[in-house]
């Protein structure tokens, strides 16, 4: 689903043709019975933008039927700390961790999430869901 084509201009064939790709994809995900479909959706993306050989590793030691993104973190992590150990002139002198970058805080019942897609970004992006109004609606 990620390597779909965008189709221009738009035609009856071109959204048949999504409807094939993403309905069928879909359905395959769900037939999976997947137990956390998003951290595993969040892991297939991530996993691809790593090198071969840090993702040979991970499925070497990977003992999860679904792996999920927590997991891949975790590995690369200690990878991190791996390659640092074996050639310390390597060593990062600022070592951002992924609590650091991707922080939750709770203030006045609104869950703020702060997160940086790059580790020396100069604002951080900022998620905000209200929880007020989400209990709101379910009554």
């Amino acid at each position: 689903m990620l390597n779909a084509t965008v189709h221009h201009p738009e035609s009856p064939n071109a959204l048949i043709n999504f409807l094939n790709v993403f309905g069928e994809n879909i359905a395959m995900l769900k037939s999976l019975n997947i137990p956390d479909l998003g951290s595993f959706l969040m892991f297939a993306i991530s996993v691809r933008c790593l090198p071969s050989t840090s993702r040979r590793l991970f499925e070497q030691n990977n003992r999860l039927d679904f792996p999920v993104v927590d997991s891949l973190l975790h590995f690369i992590k200690d990878r991190v700390e791996v390659l640092e150990n074996a050639d310390p002139s390597t060593a990062s002198t600022v070592k951002p961790s992924v609590e650091d970058r991707a922080n939750t805080f709770k203030a006045n019942g609104s869950k703020v999430v702060t997160s940086s897609s790059k580790p020396f970004r100069s604002s951080p992006v900022a998620l905000v869901a209200n929880a007020s109004s989400h209990r709101s609606r379910q009554m």
